[in-house]
């Protein structure tokens, strides 16, 4: 295995390996300006131009029917789940209405002098409650409506949405050496992405990698691993991207959407990293304006 040098302020430092390179980048050690040379090589070339650390759109082959098999899933489920939106905004309306009606209330309690019902006083402590629910239908809402996928897919590139097969064996090394094969033909296992580990249809587990089949390996000693039928992967778009934190914050960005949209089992009570991507943004502000809703009266209260 060829080995890589890096560019040292008087000589070049290594020999590294490849997984040492990709590490040295996420802990910021290396950058995609620093100068590395690959045994065999004519020239030096900084890591964000060297084919085996860049994120090249073009390199990018489009995924087969089968590798289109996730997107499908989701466009079938789409049509049954749209149904369910009138009634959705129906029940979010009515926790609006109970908190509007409150915050109302607590108004002219406080302009007569006189003590909020025992009714309301209950809502109005139960406001987090209801905060709570807001949010969680909001989410919903996108999940059932496909918004959430329509930002999924304004994140990563063209047709970078690949899924395999697993083949269902009784040896987990033979079941991992096959998906890192199919990874190594399809260009996707020096890249950085995402990638969801499913049983059919159901989802078990999403993530992140800076570089997919380092990261997806270690998966094989995993007790969910067994059961896995299929492993999405999806590669964001860097287009702009310069440094470290422009690249994380792509990844970090698709991540939070995957684990919105699919409610990984295994990984279900895990948020991501929040903001840096469309569903935050109008979280923040529809959340913001419940909170005001939830707490103003209250506010004005405690100032008298």
């Amino acid at each position: 295995m060829k080995k890589y040098f890096v560019s040292g302020e008087e000589e070049a430092l290594g020999p590294y390996t490849r997984s040492q390179i990709d590490r040295f980048l996420e802990d910021g050690i290396l950058t995609e300006k620093t100068q590395i040379w690959k045994e065999g090589e004519k020239d030096w070339v900084t890591l964000g131009n060297h084919p085996d650390f860049s994120d090249t759109e073009a390199a990018l082959q489009q995924p087969s029917k089968e590798e289109q098999s996730s997107a499908d899933e989701d466009r079938a489920k789409l049509k049954k789940s749209k149904a369910e939106i009138p009634k959705l905004l129906e029940s979010i309306q009515e926790d609006l209405d109970a908190l509007w009606e409150c915050q109302r209330a607590a108004i002219l309690a406080r302009i007569m002098g006189e003590d909020l019902e025992d009714e309301l006083e209950d809502i109005r402590a139960e406001s987090c409650d209801y905060y709570k629910r807001i949010e969680e239908k909001s989410i919903e809402c996108w999940r059932k409506d496909g918004q959430l996928l329509k930002w999924i897919t304004g994140c990563i590139r063209k047709h970078a949405d690949y899924t395999f097969p697993i083949p269902v064996e009784d040896d987990p090394d033979l079941r991992m050496d096959t998906i890192c094969a199919w990874l190594q033909t399809v260009g996707l296992s020096g890249l950085k992405g995402c990638y969801c580990w499913k049983n059919n249809d159901r989802y078990l587990y999403v993530g992140q990698a800076s570089r997919l089949e380092t990261r997806i390996k270690s998966y094989k000693i995993r007790d969910f691993f067994s059961k896995t039928t299929h492993i999405r992967i999806m590669i964001p778009s860097f287009g702009g991207c310069s440094t470290k934190t422009h690249f994380k914050r792509k990844l970090n960005a698709l991540e939070r959407l995957l684990l919105l949209q699919y409610q990984p089992e295994e990984n279900r009570d895990k948020n991501g990293h929040k903001g840096h991507n469309d569903a935050d943004d109008c979280l923040n502000y529809i959340m913001g304006e419940v909170r005001e809703l939830a707490t103003d009266a209250d506010a004005g209260k405690k100032a008298g």
